[in-house]
């Protein structure tokens, strides 16, 4: 009895390695294919505009950080926004993903994205109407989490 316990250990450990190795082999594609990620500090506001009361209170974020790769090719990009949050009762969310933006001559627009946060798409604050600006050390973007309205601007910093 207990070989064949240590048996089905033994498989259990190979089964979570190989998990492993396929989340490091994604990871592994997702960094050939973007370039260096440059990060960035400044204001982050929120209002949520709700279809029938109308815009509700504005809330503004100082000294958020935001990253943004490019990808290798140039066509593509992801930003990450970092300890976000949409009200002073919301705790804020480590890293928010917005993937695959369109980039164009220092122009990104994006739309109908789920974004991520921690590892989980949220469907729920879908990103829309993401349209925004990288150049000169400066970015500024603005789009829609569901029904929040979201802006960012900021500057270039050593990270």
């Amino acid at each position: 009895m207990k070989k064949f316990l240590y048996a089905v250990m033994a498989m259990a450990f190979s089964v979570a390695f190989i998990g492993c190795d396929k989340e490091d082999s994604d990871k592994d594609d997702k960094d050939d294919v973007m370039g260096e990620a440059v990060f960035y500090k400044g204001t982050l506001s929120a209002q949520l505009v709700h279809p029938v009361d109308g815009p509700g209170t504005l809330y503004t974020l100082d000294d958020i950080k935001v990253s943004l790769a490019i990808s290798k090719e140039g066509d593509d990009a992801d930003v990450i926004i970092y300890d976000m949050k949409f009200s002073e009762r919301m705790p804020p969310l480590s890293e928010t993903l917005i993937q695959d933006l369109d980039y164009r001559a220092g122009r990104l627009s994006g739309d109908d994205i789920d974004p991520i946060i921690g590892e989980v798409a949220y469907p729920n604050y879908k990103v829309t109407d993401f349209v925004g600006s990288v150049g000169d050390g400066i970015i500024a973007f603005e789009l829609y989490f569901g029904s929040y309205y979201t802006q960012f601007a900021g500057v270039e910093i050593a990270e």
